[in-house]
């Protein structure tokens, strides 16, 4: 069974099922590449954590990442985002359960997430910017630096059930020209690789148009958006993403690779190439649509397990 803290006291969900693996972009190399662990959790310093109109940015720190409560679009509203450490500490849990929600602009509510890396929108400089790392793996470093990168994660989404939820849950990378940017520059990529959702009006207008990708990432489909500030998104969409339940393994330089073919020669510019940016940090969250005409929304999903494997030139 799993607990979940919410404003009226603890309520308890049933354990969530488990599912059997999935491998995303290749064959995972068990057992050959040095881990970082996340989840389980080996401490929980700070859950759980409340988000809300009022303190929309709240953080705890684990051993190697830091959790965002992530109400960046959120003007005003009842309730919050709630990210709490399972009582047996192995997983986290995130409660979304917000009423008469306002947003500053259209699109997403927020990105309820764990972040391992630097956050180059955070304005807050690199040390505060930056989570509790591993030295096997600092982040920034340099997308060509990667000979391996895989990202390992069990999950269960909406465990408690839903109320006009709809949600994905998606990695979100930042690749930049300069380490520790202050934010998103013409040239600079972002990309998503969205793992679940929970209905087909969350998905970007651009996957409309979204096409299978290569032969060294089977599973998924891909396209692109051009920010108005002037970096592009490539969106990645596991053919998977309807599976609430999941266990699944990521080729993460699959994923880098399949970018730059995507992108092509024009798509980094500013004088630098593709194995030069900057992979700033790597988020796995959840974002999610608020309900129509300020109706409530309410949903929750668990992270079991969550661990990053990469092996880099440089020796780390």
């Amino acid at each position: 069974m799993i607990a979940v803290l919410v404003p009226a006291g603890w309520i308890v969900l049933p354990s969530p099922p488990t599912a059997a693996p999935v491998t995303l972009g290749g064959s995972f190399p068990a057992g050959t590449l040095p881990a970082v662990q996340i989840v389980p959790l080996s401490a929980a310093h700070g859950f759980p954590i409340a988000g809300t109109a009022a303190e929309p940015e709240a953080t705890a720190t684990s051993a190697h990442a830091t959790a965002i409560a992530g109400l960046y679009n959120l003007a005003s509203g009842t309730g919050g985002v709630f990210l709490n450490a399972t009582p047996s500490g192995a997983g986290i849990t995130t409660s979304v359960a917000l009423g008469s929600i306002a947003t500053k602009r259209d699109g997403v509510v927020g990105y309820p997430n764990l972040r391992y890396g630097y956050d180059p929108f955070c304005g807050c400089g690199p040390a505060t910017a930056t989570s509790a790392e591993s030295p096997g793996l600092p982040l920034p470093a340099t997308v060509g630096g990667f000979r391996s990168w895989w990202a390992s994660v069990a999950f269960a989404a909406a465990p408690g059930g839903t109320t006009g939820a709809t949600y994905d849950i998606a990695f979100d990378l930042w690749l930049t020209h300069d380490r520790y940017a202050a934010g998103a520059d013409p040239g600079d990529v972002e990309i998503m690789v969205w793992l679940y959702l929970s209905d087909p009006s969350i998905l970007p207008p651009s996957a409309l148009g979204a096409v299978p990708t290569g032969p060294s990432l089977p599973g998924f489909t891909a396209s692109t958006w051009q920010a108005t500030g002037g970096w592009t998104t490539v969106y990645f969409f596991a053919a998977s993403d309807r599976l609430p339940v999941q266990s699944t393994s990521i080729d993460l330089n699959a994923i880098l690779h399949e970018a730059a073919i995507i992108l092509g020669e024009g798509g980094v510019g500013g004088g630098s190439t593709w194995e030069s940016l900057y992979v700033e940090g790597i988020d796995l969250g959840s974002e999610f649509l608020a309900g129509p005409a300020g109706a409530p929304v309410r949903y929750d999903w668990t992270l079991s397990a969550y661990q990053l494997s990469a092996d880099r030139t440089d020796g780390t």
